[in-house]
């Protein structure tokens, strides 16, 4: 019905359908094939039309157990930060991430938190659970007996369609109809690859099969129809652990503590254990891969492409997600870059310098303000011979004891004309296991 209504409204085809008559009289067989091929083209676009009710459907059956999250700033009484949240338990439990309610958890005397159902009504809420390493939060507000959104394991296939809801941009609920694509390549983090439109506001709103079970959260897009979506285990895990708990978190900085801990330890042990394998670089061998979910990336050039003072050749390996604490505190990542230097005409003092510039241009691959982390603590010197310069600096996080920020950045020399600037970067790890990667990092890389 569809393709006859185009066709209608276009004369030119009045002529081909005039012919098409006139040929169908002549050819009464014909009449037959004409209206298999006619039922075919529509039993070819019902599935559309089958996509547009599903969505539709999901909807309007799922829309109550949806919630708006705000962050209210108390002072002026407006709204900070915003997102996305979903009945997950009958006594008014809901799921949303981490990061929508991260204000709170940082300045709980500054901000206080609200959810508004799709049909306006502000609940207050109180925090249950966090899970800083996935990006998830459990909040609760008084409720009995209320219906809920059933959470599946159940395994799906790449291509079955999936629907994203949420309130984009602060415009009211809405359903954005998307493509499951598997779990994400060369991430530490797993996430869900998402084909579809996750916009801000959205964040912490369910994503449901067709049949309204909860696949997976909404967390982080990438623009471009490519969405991540935080795993449905994972929410059931921290489910699972507020259940055991038996009561609600009192001390937020202390269960981040714990979370940053442990998983630095599953992190580091990872990458330790692994086979680090090397290629060259010029005259030098280095990292070639740590691990698979911190990728690498070459990159060439001159000083000049006319004159072409000096050669560059850059790698660098650094994993496509970190962890979230708050807008200024990321940490959770391995970061490592080699530069190589081939001097072309360049005096010794112009090649040193530009030595130098790189040298002490390193630094940090995560963000972290003075209120996070106390000032960097340096050991520089030669090490190995004079050729080889060395610096290892060390800064505390403040408020969980135990783990720091690590930059190691080294300088190497060769009768002038060619050097190496070997840097790395490990964020929210504990001293020993920082020192273990240090002395492997040192081994590994040789220059005969």
């Amino acid at each position: 019905m569809l393709l006859s209504g185009n066709l209608i409204g276009m004369p030119e085809y009045a002529g081909l359908y005039f012919v098409q008559y006139m040929f169908m009289k002549l050819n009464p067989g014909y009449v037959n094939l004409y209206r298999i091929t006619v039922l075919c083209w529509l039993i070819c676009l019902q599935p559309l039309s089958v996509a547009a009710d599903t969505a539709q459907e999901l909807f309007s059956r799922n829309a109550d157990y949806l919630y708006q999250i705000k962050v209210i700033e108390k002072l002026s009484g407006r709204k900070s930060a915003i997102g996305s949240g979903f009945l997950v338990r009958g006594n008014g439990l809901i799921a949303t991430n981490y990061h929508v309610i991260s204000k709170f958890i940082h300045e709980p005397d500054k901000y206080y938190l609200q959810a508004i159902s799709v049909s306006n009504k502000i609940e207050s809420v109180s925090v249950e659970d966090i899970d800083v390493i996935n990006d998830l939060a459990l909040i609760k507000f008084a409720a009995k007996g209320r219906p809920f959104l059933q959470i599946t394991t159940r395994a799906m296939r790449k291509g079955d369609p999936i629907y994203s809801l949420g309130n984009p941009l602060d415009l009211g609920t809405a359903v954005v109809p998307g493509t499951y694509n598997g779990f994400t390549k060369q991430s530490f983090y797993q996430r869900i690859h998402f084909t579809g439109s996750i916009n801000p506001g959205m964040s912490g709103g369910p994503v449901l099969n067709g049949q309204g079970q909860v696949v997976g959260i909404n967390v982080a897009t990438a623009g471009n129809q490519i969405g991540f979506l935080v795993v449905a285990e994972k929410l059931i895990k921290l489910l699972n652990e507020y259940d055991s708990r038996g009561s609600r978190l009192m001390d937020y900085q202390q269960r981040i503590h714990q979370q940053l801990i442990k998983n630095q330890q599953i992190l580091m042990n990872t990458v330790l254990s692994a086979v680090w394998k090397t290629s060259a670089l010029g005259e030098a061998q280095v990292l070639r891969e740590i691990a698979p979910f911190i990728p690498c990336w070459g990159d060439k050039g001159h000083s000049n492409k006319k004159k072409k003072k000096y050669l560059s050749v850059t790698i660098s390996c650094k994993p496509k997600e970190t962890i979230y604490i708050h807008s200024g505190f990321r940490t959770g990542m391995i970061e490592v870059q080699y530069n190589w230097l081939e001097n072309i005409s360049l005096n010794s003092l112009q090649f040193y310098a530009l030595l130098e510039k790189l040298y002490k241009g390193a630094g940090p691959g995560n963000r972290a303000g003075e209120k996070d982390v106390t000032e960097y603590a340096c050991y520089e010197g030669f090490i190995n011979s004079p050729d080889e310069r060395t610096v290892l600096c060390s800064r505390a996080y403040k408020k969980y004891q135990g783990l720091f920020d690590i930059i190691y950045i080294s300088a190497t020399v060769s009768h002038n004309d060619k050097g190496l600037i070997s840097h790395f970067t490990l964020s929210g790890v504990e001293k020993p296991t920082a020192m273990r990667f240090t002395r492997r990092f040192m081994e590994t890389r040789q220059w005969n």
